[in-house]
């Protein structure tokens, strides 16, 4: 049996590799609502660049955008956090500096990360400090180049935006920039490049988010991107089931599971990857979601391969059970 550390460590091989640059997600046509029983492929693209929001309700992929379209996604509730896009493997330093015009050389503590968990206390910018000054590893893009650093700084909040500094690390100059607060979604995201990004749908209209993400493999110490199903934060939970079959789970049985909001609930170890023939396999999996429509669905991973092979494809089955 392979050692875990030693997997891990041959894995970072693939962790860049450019792959199909014409892959696309799949097109979808809606129904009104999905039938009580279906199957789907969704399609990251063969490098991961997409990540897609999909509906259980109505078996659709309702949005998506690019990894590298956004850097950092500012909380639309009550918390006031901000959350690094962990697609990129993005990272940050806290300075001791409270100035961003003198700013400009890279020191800081760090580097640290967003857990996959989307707990409050797992952001690595952490509780916002008016001028605070952080360096901003803005991490990868699909193919695996470097996006640089900035320095950035958050001035102050209000009911209604942030508002923040920013600019290239190296540089005197920075700029100003006003981040609104939309309650219709959960973030609203910011570009260092193209400023306020509206990315993320309407918070009702999805259930799982498939993407690229950052995870901390704790025993080995190490911070790996891997693919998978993340939960929408917004009235959506979901259960692993270990111990029944997905022929076998019904609503009662169901009810006795108890449903966690964690994001990375599902996450992406329901797949292996195969050192010798160089391919995921889809292991036994079986998951229970509550949608924010509070319906229930059994859930399973069966395929992560489109039809011409490229890999970052999940094919999976649900059964609306309520």
């Amino acid at each position: 049996m392979w050692n875990k550390e030693y997997i891990i460590g041959l894995l970072l091989i693939f962790i860049f590799a450019s792959c199909e640059k014409e892959e696309i997600p799949l097109d979808y046509m809606p129904p009104e609502q999905a039938a009580s029983e279906f199957t789907d492929q969704v399609s990251m693209g063969a490098d991961y660049r997409y990540r897609l929001y999909y509906d259980l309700e109505s078996d659709s992929v309702i949005a998506f955008h690019e990894k590298r379209d956004w850097d950092l996604a500012f909380s639309t509730s009550g918390d006031g956090l901000i959350r690094l896009n962990t697609s990129k493997f993005m990272s940050v330093y806290k300075t001791g500096s409270t100035d961003i015009a003198t700013q400009v050389n890279f020191q800081g503590n760090g580097p640290k990360y967003d857990t996959s968990d989307g707990a409050e206390e797992g952001t690595a910018i952490g509780t916002l400090e008016a001028g605070r000054v952080y360096i901003v590893d803005r991490g990868y893009d699909e193919t695996g180049a470097a996006l640089g650093f900035v320095r950035f700084s958050f001035e102050s909040i209000s009911s209604d935006s942030y508002l923040i500094n920013y600019g290239p690390l190296g540089q005197s100059s920075f700029a100003e920039a006003t981040v609104p607060r939309d309650n219709s979604v959960n973030q609203v995201m910011f570009s260092f490049d193209t400023g306020v990004e509206f990315l993320e749908p309407p918070k009702e209209t999805w259930d799982l988010l498939f993407t690229h993400y950052t995870y901390y493999f704790v025993n080995e110490d190490l911070q790996y991107l891997v693919s998978g199903a993340l939960l929408n934060p917004y009235q959506v939970t979901a259960a692993k089931v270990t111990d029944q079959s997905y022929a076998a789970m019904d609503l009662g049985i169901a009810s006795s599971y108890e449903f966690k909001t964690e994001s990375d609930v599902i996450g992406y170890d329901w797949k292996a990857f195969d050192l010798e023939n160089g391919t995921y396999n889809v292991m036994d999996n079986l998951y229970l979601i509550q949608t924010s429509e509070a319906n229930v669905y059994k859930f399973s991973f069966t395929g992560f391969y489109d039809p011409m092979g490229a890999q970052g494809a999940p094919i999976f089955k649900a059964t609306l059970l309520h």
